[in-house]
């Protein structure tokens, strides 16, 4: 079987296909990886073959040209099966930007996939050339998520921001979605939605990294760990500034702190605390396992890391895709949020206090490990793919549809 991975150029969009990646050509099925040029290092250091389709699009310019108006409310947004029509409209604004991204890749993904005739195509949710070519090839489309579901709730309004593109190729609609969705999410973080999606353990990957010996040391007390990510501080000047910000707010709790960055982030402070200890990219997944605590920008690959390894979570947002991710952490129990308008020194510092000493948010955390644990491993997923490339996926396989009783919680 042929597969043909294909993202947009961001790393941490690409990060969760990698391990199901891995499990496919372990099962000896022949794996490409298609992209923009600006990705291909990273794909290299994955291990993948990639294959570069189109040209890279600006996307930091293009936030902070087009998007710097779509801020957080300063109420709580709703989810998007709520959105009112104000709203639909700044979001389908923030859709056109990976619509020029689609119109970028899809000539040269088409060629090559009429070239390499793959059997599937797995895409990123906001990488519309993906189910595009697979609509034009003939194969079927896979999403991969990378979090929280929120691409199914949008995709009429996708659809409307896709319109001229389709009309280029001379098609009158696309299938987003598709005839399967592979989820690393846990169902008490994912958005009921009634489709059929693989459930999939999610295993972190992070690119190259060292390991520092005193990860495995017990901590000396309770730690706290404190994250911003990787594309917060890219987007704005104004959500990097908020870094240093929530690293003081919580510097002299009765807690280490330990702060996860890297040193682009680092370069924002003027001196670090004292007593905080810094860990220069130190993968999530090795960090965290230390910690009690998180306090993070609410970044999908964050927020999964910490659900993984069973840690409570103080989300700082700062723009509305977190929001959506921080909502779920909130209705799970596992941890809460702060939207600008509520952050201040000591909003953080008491969120932070209830997230560490509150009981409760450590066994919501552990449930969602629970659950993440009992999803299958991406080698298992290897035999669903198959049985969908040879047209063999009956609705009633065994695929999850995921709908509020499928989360459940805690009792």
């Amino acid at each position: 079987m042929r597969v043909l991975f294909t993202t947009w150029a961001w790393p941490s969009h690409y990060f969760p296909m990698v391990p199901l990646a891995w499990a496919l050509r372990a099962a000896g099925h022949e794996v490409r990886v298609a992209s923009q040029p600006a990705l291909m290092d990273t794909i290299m250091r994955s291990g993948l073959p990639g294959v570069v389709t189109g040209e890279d699009f600006d996307i930091v310019g293009y936030h902070r040209r087009e998007l710097a108006s779509l801020r957080v409310e300063e109420e709580d947004p709703p989810g998007p099966g709520q959105w009112d029509e104000r709203k639909r409209r700044r979001v389908q604004k923030s859709f056109s930007q990976f619509v020029a991204i689609a119109e970028l890749m899809a000539d040269e993904l088409l060629g090559f996939a009429r070239d390499w005739r793959p059997d599937l195509v797995v895409h990123d949710p906001l990488t519309y050339a993906g189910p595009l070519v697979a609509r034009l090839v003939g194969v079927p489309a896979v999403r991969s998520l990378f979090g929280p579901d929120f691409t199914y709730e949008t995709r009429h309004i996708e659809a409307a921001a896709m319109a001229p593109l389709l009309e280029r190729y001379g098609l009158p609609d696309l299938d987003t979605v598709g005839p399967l969705t592979v989820d690393p999410c846990p169902p008490g973080l994912q958005f009921p939605a009634p489709i059929p999606r693989q459930l999939m353990r999610y295993v972190p990957y992070n690119g190259l990294s060292a390991v520092p010996a005193w990860t495995l040391e017990p901590p000396p007390r309770r730690r706290i760990c404190v994250c911003w990510g990787t594309t917060t501080t890219k987007f704005s000047e104004e959500h990097a500034t908020r870094l240093p910000y929530v690293v003081d707010a919580v510097a002299d709790m009765d807690a280490e702190i330990v702060l996860a960055a890297t040193p682009d982030q680092l370069a924002l402070f003027s001196s670090v605390p004292p007593g905080v200890r810094v860990a220069d990219s130190v993968p999530l997944n090795v960090l965290l396992p230390t910690c009690d605590a998180i306090i993070h920008q609410g970044g999908a690959g964050t927020t999964l890391n910490s659900a993984l390894c069973g840690v409570p979570q103080l989300m700082v947002v700062q723009t509305p895709d977190q929001v959506v991710n921080a909502i779920p952490v909130e209705r799970s129990g596992a941890g809460t949020y702060l939207v600008p308008k509520e952050t201040s020194r000591e909003s953080v510092r008491s969120q932070a206090r209830k997230v560490l000493e509150d009981p409760s948010y450590r066994e919501a955390a552990r449930f969602l490990r629970g659950q993440m644990l009992e999803q299958p491993p991406p080698t298992a997923v290897v035999g669903v793919l198959e049985s969908l490339a040879r047209g063999e996926l009956a609705p009633d396989h065994g695929v999850a549809q995921m709908s509020a009783a499928t989360a459940g919680g805690p009792e």
